[in-house]
């Protein structure tokens, strides 16, 4: 007998953690799959929840530096234990964190869309009634919470020496971002045309942007049995290439847990507005940035940790702190890079905002 067995065994389980269970699915079903391989489009209920007033919040807890980071740490973590177990409860899937967002989705098809809008829609209004997490005043924390339904697909995305990113676009994408433009803390907004899936008895009320706040909770469908598969030797190989950097292989618990601390890095945000481009076009204009941002990042030895499209524009993370891009001149690398990368794209008449923390 093999010691090295359950080790390895639980090391594919953690790398299997870090990819999308959308991503995972599909080496499930086909573990030969070549990367970038193009996708049929097809619908998803998607669900964005953020926390309202985050950065002022924020700005007065790091007036103490003693703590201050550790009680925004606290804070956070005990809000997303509260969202992922209900979104896992209802069968969603989450695709990304965004600062204090969380993107989730029920990917699906039309046929299974009433279904899908129900169970988000129950899982959203039981967040906002069920919330618990409280701010440094001792307040619930208030939440931004919307509900779109459409066609959508993933894309995937060359990233730092060979690794890759993964982001997802579509319709629905472009009718979340143009639902985010009401403001409706601690209800659910949800587009109308999800709306028009779960029956026009639950009680709302139509605001701008043909979207509208529910007040009512569906009753909530059956949640579909999801089996459980084994990923092939060969699926795990090829979804370690979506592991962020950070993390060293065989993955183990202890190992995550020690490199879990709380240290100084550098934070390089690259924001692309989508201006009323369809999801496809923002898209493509992240896309076009990537490759141009790519060289850049490899020069200054930093990390493109993360790309992801939410409801307002695209978004570029680059780190500078966690291994292995830990430098004594961090900062200076981080603003020398956001010059370089935001010159590039004005060059190239991309509208960009570089912000640096």
């Amino acid at each position: 007998m093999n010691i090295t067995e359950p080790l390895e065994e639980k090391s594919d389980q953690l790398v299997a953690s870090f990819v999308p269970s959308f991503l995972r699915s599909l080496y499930v079903k086909n573990p030969g799959r070549k990367l970038g391989d193009p996708l049929h489009e097809d619908h998803a209920v998607i669900l964005w929840i953020d926390v309202c007033n985050f950065s002022p919040l924020c700005s007065r807890l790091m007036k103490d530096p003693v703590s201050g980071v550790e009680k925004i740490t606290g804070i956070l973590n005990n809000h997303y234990d509260f969202l992922l177990k209900l979104i896992t409860e209802y069968g969603g899937q989450t695709l990304f964190f965004a600062g204090d967002g969380l993107m989730s989705a029920w990917p699906g098809d039309i046929k299974t869309a009433s279904e899908s809008v129900q169970l988000a829609a129950v899982c959203a209004i039981k967040i906002i009634e069920n919330r618990k997490t409280l701010n440094d005043k001792n307040e619930l924390l208030s939440l931004h919470a919307i509900l779109a339904m459409g066609p959508w697909q993933m894309a995937e995305l060359e990233g730092i020496q060979g690794n890759r990113l993964v982001s997802f676009y579509g319709e629905v994408f472009s009718d979340l971002s143009l639902a985010s433009k009401n403001k409706a803390p601690d209800h659910l907004l949800i587009t109308n045309k999800a709306l028009s899936f779960i029956g026009k008895e639950l009680k709302s009320e139509l605001v701008e942007y043909s979207t509208s706040i529910l007040y009512d909770s569906p009753v909530k469908p059956n949640i579909r049995d999801v089996n459980s598969e084994d990923l092939s030797e060969e699926a795990v190989e090829k979804l370690k290439l979506y592991v962020p950097r950070t993390l060293t292989f065989p993955l183990n618990a202890e190992h995550l847990k020690w490199i879990g601390e709380i240290r100084p890095v550098t934070i390089v945000f690259v924001r692309l507005p989508n201006n009323g481009k369809d999801s496809a076009s923002s898209l493509a204009q992240l896309r076009q940035s990537v490759d141009m941002a790519r060289p850049l990042v490899q020069k200054y030895k930093g990390l493109l940790n993360q790309v992801w499209m939410d409801e307002k524009e695209s978004n570029m993370l680059i780190c500078f702190g966690p291994p292995p891009s830990a430098h004594i001149d961090n900062p200076l690398r981080s603003v020398r890079l956001g010059f370089e990368i935001h010159r590039l794209l004005k060059k190239a008449e991309i509208e960009t905002s570089v912000g640096l923390s």
